[in-house]
């Protein structure tokens, strides 16, 4: 994503929906117990020089983005991507766009994400070459542009959802120049927009979105003295409660299921942490490896597991699964020297993507932890 999230992170019985990728995973290799072993399943999108997946939906189809090459504005040629479970991929891209980067599926195969528009000529000095705006595209292949086109005056209304839920409701961040709010978008079009009553100074971003229509997100104080970002949590029906850790100097939630567990990273004197908070308001800090050593982005999932990744040594990060009551697992990509897990689904399997060293594009992945 193109908001302040992105600049400190540099988001039924599994068998018949995951034999699909077992007849097809040569890596597969059930163990003595009957459990499955886990494997990756790497890919790419045709005619790409860098794959980047972004969410997996239940019935493992994938979406994200892919480079071609860089264009006369110094941005990469980027469009989506869908992926199925046989392995077969479909790309597309808004009409007229720079770069078009998809960022949520949900289970129908909806997807939403963003595409970037230049800005208009003007006389002003352009501190941006692009502004992002909003599309939905659906299983069938429409795709539905929204937001507003750049204004023409040197700033620009851009707009960035961050996820699309089962209904069909899309949930983000809009700017127009003068603050950022949060906006949701309606499965048949209708956008509505809120500030929840923070502060005018204060910015907000949207984080996540879960099936009851339940916003999550975090405010970014413009004020100097204020340095102090803290998350929150809109039911849906109009009732805003504070996400904030306790002793923390900034709390900023990262994601929620459907039933509104949260997961999270603060700061505080012991270093950056993650907690998981329940819906009734109990909060368990998790202790991750690595973690007080650079920012651990999370997920959660509906079955409560956390997926994230670390640095598992100064120049590559390793993923994690904590499932509930059981250990933390550590997985990585055999020989990446970039590896980076993006997305969750249900059934507990992971997608992202991975360069190995001095080797090819950047591709992207499929994990499946096993048993």
């Amino acid at each position: 994503m193109v908001t302040y999230l992105l600049n400190w992170f540099r988001l039924v019985a599994a068998f018949c929906l995951l034999s699909p990728l077992l007849c097809f995973a040569e890596q597969a290799t059930p163990n003595s117990a009957g459990d499955q072993a886990p494997f990756f399943i790497s890919f790419q999108a045709p005619g790409s020089t860098g794959t980047f997946p972004q969410s997996i939906n239940d019935l493992m189809v994938v979406t994200g983005y892919y480079e071609t090459k860089w264009g006369d504005r110094g941005i990469a040629d980027e469009r989506g991507f869908v992926r199925y479970p046989d392995g077969s991929i479909i790309t597309f891209a808004v009409p007229g766009a720079m770069a078009t980067r998809p960022v949520s599926i949900n289970h129908a195969g909806d997807v939403t994400g963003y595409y970037l528009v230049p800005y208009p000529p003007t006389t002003i000095p352009q501190y941006h070459s692009s502004v992002p705006q909003g599309f939905v595209r659906t299983a069938d292949g429409t795709i539905t542009t929204f937001g507003n086109t750049p204004n023409g005056v040197g700033t620009g209304v851009w707009l960035e959802p961050a996820a699309i839920n089962d209904a069909g409701e899309a949930a983000g961040t809009e700017n127009d120049g003068l603050g950022q709010i949060i906006f949701t978008r309606s499965a048949s079009g209708d956008i509505e927009k809120f500030s929840f009553g923070f502060d005018s100074n204060d910015q907000i971003s949207a984080a996540g979105l879960n099936a009851s229509g339940a916003i999550l997100g975090y405010t970014n104080p413009d004020v100097p003295e204020r340095l102090v970002h803290q998350g929150f949590l809109w039911s849906g029906n109009g009732t805003t409660t504070p996400i904030i850790a306790f002793g923390s100097t900034w709390t900023i939630p990262l994601a929620i299921n459907a039933g509104g567990t949260i997961a999270a990273c603060y700061l505080s004197k012991a270093g950056l942490l993650n907690f998981v908070r329940d819906p009734d308001g109990t909060f368990t800090t998790l202790y991750i490896p690595g973690e007080r050593e650079a920012l651990t982005n999370i997920t959660i999932n509906d079955a409560g597991t956390i997926m994230g990744y670390y640095p598992s040594t100064p120049t590559v990060d390793a993923g994690f699964i904590k499932r509930r009551g059981r250990d933390v697992i550590t997985f990585a990509y055999p020989g990446a020297s970039y590896f980076t897990p993006a997305g969750l689904n249900n059934l507990d399997v992971v997608t992202g993507y991975y360069r190995l060293l001095f080797k090819g594009p950047t591709e992207g992945f499929i994990y499946v932890p096993g048993n």
